[in-house]
């Protein structure tokens, strides 16, 4: 059997107005249903990404993370270590600049050197030097019955 047009159809419309989006009032020229049912099929195709292809995204994402990170660490040592290496030589000028200060000091003042201060030896110094006067009693205490047993004793069993 073959299929013939029959009249009691209604013809179809010739032309729809156009349609305007919402967001711009420009008119969608040129699209039909068709064309905008495959384009709509294909924007969710294009989006649409594998487990697979997912996970190898991911794998390698981490691995520039692991990357970027021992990039980072290696960086922060090598900061330390140029931090540390400065301030050494921050001090080493410190260092030099005092040894010429002095250097230019001595040459200035005088070409002699200066006497150094003797010490006297133990047998000049006098132990009460350091005890300030009004401190100590300037003649000691007579010794009571005790301190003097304590010294008997000792001048007894110590040899002289």
């Amino acid at each position: 059997m073959a299929r013939t047009a029959t009249p009691n159809v209604a013809p179809r419309r010739a032309a729809r107005p156009a349609k305007t989006d919402a967001k711009s009032p420009v008119p969608r020229a040129g699209r039909t249903a068709a064309t905008t049912r495959s384009t709509r099929d294909q924007d969710r195709g294009a989006s649409f990404v594998s487990k697979d292809a997912l996970r190898a995204q991911l794998e390698k994402t981490e691995q520039q993370v692991a990357t970027l990170r021992k990039k980072n660490r290696e960086l922060s040592r090598a900061a330390r270590e140029a931090a540390a290496r400065i301030a050494e030589l921050e001090e080493e000028l410190a260092d030099l600049q005092k040894q010429a200060a002095r250097q230019a000091g001595r040459a200035s003042a005088s070409d002699a050197p200066r006497p150094r201060r003797q010490r006297r030896s133990r047998a000049e110094r006098d132990p009460g030097d350091a005890v300030p006067e009004g401190v100590a009693a300037a003649e000691p205490l007579p010794m009571d019955r005790e301190a003097e047993q304590a010294l008997e004793n000792l001048e007894r069993h110590l040899p002289d």
